[in-house]
């Protein structure tokens, strides 16, 4: 005789806030998920992740259709999806200063903004001399150059930015390196 074991399927459930929508402001999801061990999360707009409790920043205003793949340990999966509204007001600015090395907040110099779709940032010294480029705002300028940290001084930038709603923005300026 053999003996047939049936073990309880996973249950996916999750809820998130802030619903209503706030502008600008990252979605909390809550995993309530039962017998499950593993998780993937399909946000709607191209992004994932297997964080049981994800934080999920949106680039565009839109309802996404968002959803928990909940996994036990023998393989078995349970789907729930739901629409999650988010509300993104483009908007982008470029800190004026920094401080390479240092400990805190502004040791490097990055695009910060929301609804961002592309970018092109370009840093360069008083000779015109580009030292430093992104097309991500995640990825910002350190104060190095060619392996050394330039010396303190104003640097100019220009910033061409595409939001996800097709809008365009160009912006020129200085950001000063403190030592």
């Amino acid at each position: 005789k053999d003996t047939i074991s049936v073990k309880q399927g996973p249950l996916a459930n999750f809820t998130f806030s802030p619903n209503p929508p706030v502008e600008n402001t990252a979605v909390q999801f809550l995993n309530f998920s039962q017998n499950a061990t593993r998780y993937s999360w399909d946000f709607g707009d191209f992004d994932t992740s297997a964080l049981a409790n994800p934080i999920h920043l949106f680039q565009r205003t839109d309802t996404f259709n968002v959803c928990l793949f909940a996994y036990n340990d023998f393989g078995c999966v349970d789907t729930l999806c739901k629409p999650v509204a988010a509300l993104i007001r483009s908007i982008v600015d470029v800190p004026n200063a920094f401080i390479p090395n240092s400990e805190g907040i502004n040791r490097t110099v990055k695009v910060q903004g929301f609804g961002i779709a592309k970018m092109d940032f370009r840093i360069y010294n008083r000779w015109g001399q580009l030292v430093f480029a992104s097309s991500s705002p995640s990825y910002g300028w350190d104060g190095m150059y060619k392996g050394v940290l330039q010396p303190m001084d104003a640097y100019a930038y220009t910033l061409q930015v595409m939001f996800s709603d097709g809008t365009q923005v160009s912006k020129k300026g200085d950001i000063t390196l403190i030592r």
